[in-house]
C-alpha cells in the first residue's frame, strides 16, 4: 500500500492501544474498588466468630490485589505494587479488634494471603 494507507493504519492500532490501555485502568480501578469495599469483610466474619471466611475474604482480597498488579506493568514504574498490596492486607487485618484481630493475624489465612502478595515482588 500507500504511505497514506500505512499511517491511516498506524493510527487505527494506536486508536485500538489506546483504548485497551483505557479499559485495563478502568477494570484496575473496578478491582480496586472492590478492594476497597472487602477490606472491611475479615472484620466483620472475624467478630462474628466465623474465622474461616474472614480468612478466605483475605486471601480473595490478595488474589484480587495480584490481578491488578499483573495487569498493570506501567504503575511499577510509579509504585511497588506490592508495598501498596501489604498496606491494604494490613489495613483489613488492623480493622478488626480484640481477639478477632489476635485471630486474624496469627491466622494461616493471613499468613497464605502475605505469601501470595510477596510472589509479586518476585
Amino acid at each position: 500500500g500507500s504511505p497514506t494507507e500505512s499511517i491511516a493504519l498506524s493510527q487505527k492500532l494506536i486508536g485500538v492501544l489506546d483504548a485497551y490501555k483505557a479499559f485495563e485502568e478502568l477494570r484496575n480501578e473496578a478491582i480496586l474498588c472492590e478492594v476497597r469495599l472487602r477490606q472491611y469483610l475479615p472484620r466483620c466474619y472475624a467478630a462474628a466468630g466465623d474465622l474461616d471466611r474472614a480468612e478466605q475474604e483475605l486471601l480473595t482480597i490478595a488474589e484480587l490485589l495480584c490481578q491488578a498488579a499483573a495487569s498493570s506493568p506501567e504503575r511499577e514504574c510509579e509504585a511497588d505494587p506490592a508495598a501498596e498490596a501489604e498496606a491494604l492486607l494490613e489495613r483489613a487485618v488492623q480493622s478488626a479488634e480484640g481477639d478477632a484481630y489476635r485471630q486474624l493475624r496469627q491466622s494461616a489465612g493471613y499468613e497464605a494471603a502475605k505469601e501470595r502478595i510477596r510472589s509479586l515482588k518476585a
